[in-house]
């Protein structure tokens, strides 16, 4: 519902439906429904409502209907038919919307939004008697909600890009307010970053581009936006995720910056994906859906096994940094894979240590980062 948007809270009719479905395809895939509800998590520029802006709060003007108006009818008069709740619902749709009007001749609820509550409750008295009355109003709890989030905001907050339910957990883990959906083949506009630098809770914001082609975008959101922008030149995700692990929440945004900037240069960024054409390459014949092991954008390595090209590529990147090499499992690629591929690895680099963690990327069946 729009007013329910506008004020930051989840639906909870909707949710309720959403857990139904799912508990049908459950049921018709033979699974397990769960049976816990969990909390929705708004992760990118276009989908976040869970925060007041100054844009927010200028759309307050767009609530139509003020106020939430819920009671009861009960002891019905003796002539109150099915007829005569249909009626009262026309009735109350006419000043009014998000309607809801159930029950019987014995009870009827009532839940409606409108700028007469009054008026709403003139119309059931006609049929009984009214008990638990409440009216709120909306826009005042809109207002409320805005000037408490105004008061919450932080000294910096952090907005990264990124793309892959694991990742938009890591940089979370890591502090990062707002994950805008992207990367490579889907570069957000500067757009979608102003939009999310607005809605994180500070006052200055460092922003991650995590991609070399966004890097321009990101640039041009301090002309979008009041609040101060710093811009990180994130030219992956492992640099991104390097830069966030020297960032200090009680440090300012310039302190953050300046250390920042210098933590993410020496990481080696590797990625595997695939050949969707013919090409020659430094030497390389590359056939089409052949798999490509890159590091730091340059190709290092093709074939047809994946695993493989996996492993050429890690020991290509290793023989340069290996204190650590982390392994980010794409959305098309398997846990075991990339845990096979780290205990291989292991035997060829006793000294290095290894992570695998769930990245859930698309484009990339792994993400690579040595340092």
């Amino acid at each position: 519902l729009p007013q329910l948007k506008k004020a930051g809270v989840v639906d909870a009719g909707g949710q309720g439906l959403i857990v139904i479905m799912h508990a049908f395809s459950a049921v018709l895939h033979g699974e397990a429904a769960k049976s816990a509800i969990a909390p929705f998590v708004f992760t990118t520029a276009q989908e976040s409502v869970s925060r007041a802006t100054e844009d927010e709060v200028a759309e307050m003007d767009e609530i139509v209907f003020a106020y939430c108006t819920e009671f009861f009818i009960q002891q019905l008069k003796p002539n109150v038919t099915e007829k005569t709740v249909d009626a009262l619902r026309g009735k109350l749709a006419a000043i009014g919307d998000s309607l809801v009007v159930v029950g019987d001749p014995e009870l009827v609820k009532v839940h409606v939004h409108t700028n007469n509550p009054g008026q709403a409750l003139q119309y059931a008295l006609e049929l009984g008697e009214l008990y638990k009355i409440k009216i709120e109003n909306m826009v005042q709890q809109f207002r409320d909600l805005c000037e408490k989030r105004k008061q919450e905001q932080k000294e910096v907050g952090v907005v990264a890009v990124a793309s892959g339910e694991g990742l938009n957990t890591v940089f979370k883990e890591l502090g990062v307010d707002y994950v805008v959906t992207g990367g490579q083949t889907m570069n957000p506009s500067t757009e979608d970053l102003a939009a999310a630098v607005k809605k994180a809770p500070a006052k200055a914001v460092l922003l991650l581009p995590n991609n070399s082609n966004i890097i321009l975008a990101a640039e041009q959101v301090q002309s979008l936006v009041e609040k101060p922008v710093f811009v990180l030149h994130t030219k992956s995700i492992p640099q991104g995720i390097a830069a966030m692990l020297a960032f200090d929440p009680e440090a300012g945004a310039q302190d953050n910056f300046d250390v920042m900037k210098g933590s993410f240069g020496e990481v080696l960024s590797g990625s595997v994906t695939y050949a969707v054409r013919d090409t020659e390459y430094d030497g390389r014949t590359i056939r089409a859906g052949n798999y490509l092991g890159l590091a730091n954008s340059s190709i290092e390595c093709c074939g047809e096994d994946l695993k493989q090209v996996t492993i050429d590529l890690a020991k290509e990147m290793l023989e340069k940094k290996n204190e650590l090499l982390t392994l980010y499992v794409g959305a098309e690629a398997t846990q075991e894979m990339a845990e096979q591929i780290a205990e291989e690895l292991k035997d060829a680099y006793p000294d290095t240590d290894f992570e695998v963690v769930k990245g859930d990327q698309p484009v990339y069946y792994f993400l690579l980062s040595a340092e």
